[in-house]
C-alpha cells in the first residue's frame, strides 16, 4: 500500500486497504505467541479501523493520515515478532 500512496494510485489504495482489513480480521489470535498476542490486543481496533476507513474515504490526504497510524501500529507488532527476513519501517 505504501507504493500506491507514493504514486497517489487511489484505486490500488482502495483495493489494498480492503485486502489489509480482510487479512487482519482473519488472523487467528490463538496461534499468536503470548507476547505478540498482548500487543495485538492493544493495536487491533486501531488497525482494523484504519484499514476500513482508508477503504471508505475518498480524500487522499485523510487516507495518508490514517495510513500513518496503521503503519505505526503495524510496527509495534513487527517489533515483538520474530522475522527471518528483514523488515523496514
Amino acid at each position: 500500500m505504501k507504493n500506491a500512496f507514493v504514486k497517489t494510485d487511489e484505486k490500488t489504495i482502495l483495493v489494498q486497504s480492503k485486502d489489509l482489513f480482510t487479512a487482519m480480521t482473519s488472523v487467528k489470535r490463538e496461534t499468536l505467541k503470548n507476547y505478540v498476542h498482548l500487543v495485538w490486543i492493544k493495536v487491533f481496533k486501531d488497525l482494523i479501523a484504519g484499514a476500513k476507513n482508508i477503504s471508505e474515504i475518498q480524500d487522499i490526504k485523510k487516507q495518508r493520515e490514517l495510513f500513518k497510524s496503521v503503519s505505526k501500529n503495524t510496527y509495534k507488532l513487527i517489533k515483538v515478532s520474530k522475522f527471518t527476513e528483514p523488515v523496514y519501517y
